[in-house]
């Protein structure tokens, strides 16, 4: 009787300099985006940033998932170095500022939850699609070579994938750019933590995704 893990739950095969090696044949890559507050713009702006972003989307020929999630702020760690500045400082006055300060956040964090949202764009390209496509090709490749440059073959096919996948990248984050928002390639061990947290929501809190 086999016993089901998290890993069973998920499709992803590998992780490699970032890219995600998909149980369906999809390679994917997930970019974390800013956030921007419309609400401290002014009208016009508003208006302008809502048309270049319905711009963006309607540039792309490639489908794109948009990930955000909420997930609330651990604040023991900075209660815990305000107290420390407070028993480091020697000025009495500057002790009972400290003092009161760490209660006021104390109290606040208690009765609100302070969350952090963040965002995130995946992209994916089909390597199944390319396979199919070239499949004559590289058999041929491969009876003309012979078998012993396999291998060879397919290390140049997944750079094409890799290549595709990363020209998809570069025009979603020149999109999102022009938008005034800052985009930026997560790496193996960041999409590592990202999943960790994902299906281990109760390490940081319960986390919210939309």
């Amino acid at each position: 009787m086999s016993t089901n893990t998290t890993q069973n739950f998920v499709p992803i095969k590998d992780i490699k300099d970032g890219i995600m090696y998909m149980d369906d044949g999809r390679i994917r890559a997930v970019l974390s985006v800013s956030s921007l507050n419309l609400s401290l713009k002014s009208e016009e702006e508003q208006t302008a940033i809502i048309s270049q972003f319905q711009g963006f989307l309607n540039t792309l020929d490639f489908p794109i998932q948009i990930h955000s999630e909420s997930r609330r702020v651990d604040i023991k760690p900075y209660l815990d170095m305000l107290e420390e500045k407070q028993a480091q400082t020697s000025d009495e006055l500057m002790k009972n500022q400290v003092r009161e300060y760490r209660q006021f956040v104390k109290t606040f964090a208690e009765k609100t939850n302070i969350m952090k949202k963040s965002f995130f764009v995946i992209v994916d390209y089909d390597m199944q699609t390319s396979s199919k496509q070239n499949s004559g090709s590289v058999g041929f490749i491969n009876t003309m070579l012979g078998k012993k440059k396999e291998v060879e073959v397919e290390y140049t096919r997944e750079d094409s994938w890799k290549t595709q996948l990363e020209q998809r990248l570069s025009v979603v984050a020149s999109g999102l750019s022009s938008v005034g928002l800052s985009v930026a390639m997560l790496g193996t061990e960041e999409l590592i933590e990202l999943f960790y947290k994902i299906y281990n929501p109760g390490q940081e809190g319960q986390a919210a995704n939309g």
